[in-house]
């Protein structure tokens, strides 16, 4: 690839809230996600949804989707590509996860959250799972792709293994501007990010638990790119893990 600046193409659209790029072409995770929401007799939530990758698909559906970014731009951006008789099917929710969003018990069949909780730092992830939890439905599902540290450009991978030896509790949260050069190097600057936590299967499943969830899927996935941005986002078939969780059940003692 050369050094230039990635631009938008079939693959990937630049977002402008310093969050990285909306992938266009959906991982497993997100396939699943919409598929799981034609079956859903609840709304489903989709928290970062951008330009709406996932929201689309589920409004052709015509299932009620609550699509929630941090941007607005995004957001007008979505609505105007939803056809007009989908719309009464969607609703937006503008402002930053976990702090700015408040929903009723049991109000979503899904929640997914595609490339959103590697931008928060450990104890907002926390919070927004919890808060998470108490919005699905007691059968309600919960989809979870984030960044690990095997993306070979960001060259973090010994400097995570060493941390978590350590014990350090957040051993992915990484400083872009100090590891990330490499990185952040090609994002145009409404895209580009300085900070990322990144996880293994050794890192965010406990966490996952620890919320409350039980983890019925867990594995490593590249991203769908081609072959002029794949040294980008190359991760040797793990650049990205992807959970499926539902609520665990109340203990009674």
């Amino acid at each position: 690839m050369s050094e230039s600046i990635l631009v938008e193409n079939d693959w990937i659209r630049p977002t402008v809230d310093n969050r990285g790029f909306m992938f266009k072409k959906m991982t497993r995770l997100s396939r699943d996600f919409v598929a799981y929401s034609a079956t859903a007799d609840h709304p489903v939530l989709d928290v970062g949804c951008a330009y709406g990758v996932a929201t689309l698909p589920i409004l052709a559906l015509k299932k009620p989707v609550v699509a929630a970014d941090l941007d607005q731009y995004h957001l007008d951006c979505l609505i105007e590509s939803t056809p007009e008789e989908q719309r009464p099917y969607l609703s937006t929710r503008h402002g930053m996860f976990p702090g700015d969003f408040e929903f009723s018990p049991s109000s979503f069949s899904a929640v997914h959250f595609s490339h959103v909780l590697h931008f928060l730092k450990g104890e907002e992830i926390i919070n927004g799972l919890e808060k998470a939890r108490t919005w699905l439905t007691p059968t309600g599902k919960m989809f979870i792709s984030v960044c690990t540290p095997y993306l070979t450009k960001l060259g973090v991978q010994e400097d995570f293994e060493k941390r978590l030896e350590a014990g350090d509790p957040w051993p992915g949260e990484t400083d872009l501007t100090v590891h990330g050069e490499e990185f952040i190097k090609h994002m145009p600057d409404t895209s580009r990010a300085s900070f990322i936590h990144l996880f293994t299967k050794q890192t965010l499943e406990p966490l996952v638990a620890s919320c409350g969830f039980t983890i019925e899927q867990l594995y490593y996935d590249e991203l769908v790119v081609n072959d002029d941005i794949k040294p980008f986002f190359d991760g040797r078939g793990r650049s990205i893990l992807s959970l499926v969780a539902s609520r665990a059940k109340e203990n009674h003692h």
